[in-house]
């Protein structure tokens, strides 16, 4: 099979996976079309899994991107995950300032019964 992919005056040899005069019929999605203008590469983005299907394709993106290429970031906020940390965070948060707060009294009090004792010694 010839696997020559640069167009000559009237057709493309295409690869496999593809056919037509410029190679422009798809009949497998995820492969790349050598003989179109510019070529159009992989359509899925960011080292997504690309599955093709009849004429069309899907990808399986990774956990950070979204999207039919998977080239959109996704916004973990917008799909309500950052609401779900948001109470822990707040608990944490909280307690934190208790402790502070608990450790800034007990010195206090220490400071204080520290000065009683020191004025009954004298």
């Amino acid at each position: 099979m010839n696997t020559k992919t640069v167009p000559d005056d009237d057709h493309c040899a295409c690869p496999h996976g593809y056919s037509g005069k410029n190679c422009e019929i798809v009949e497998n999605t995820c492969m790349s079309h050598p003989c179109a203008k510019g070529g159009v590469p992989n359509p899925c983005q960011n080292m997504a899994m690309c599955h093709s299907q009849s004429g069309d394709f899907t990808c399986t993106c990774s956990d950070v991107y979204q999207g039919k290429s998977c080239s959109e970031l996704r916004d973990y906020c917008e799909t309500n995950e950052c609401q779900d940390h948001l109470v822990p965070v707040l608990v944490c948060v909280l307690l934190c300032l208790v402790c502070i707060a608990v450790c800034v009294w007990w010195t206090r009090k220490k400071k204080k019964k520290d000065r009683q004792e020191a004025g009954l010694a004298s």
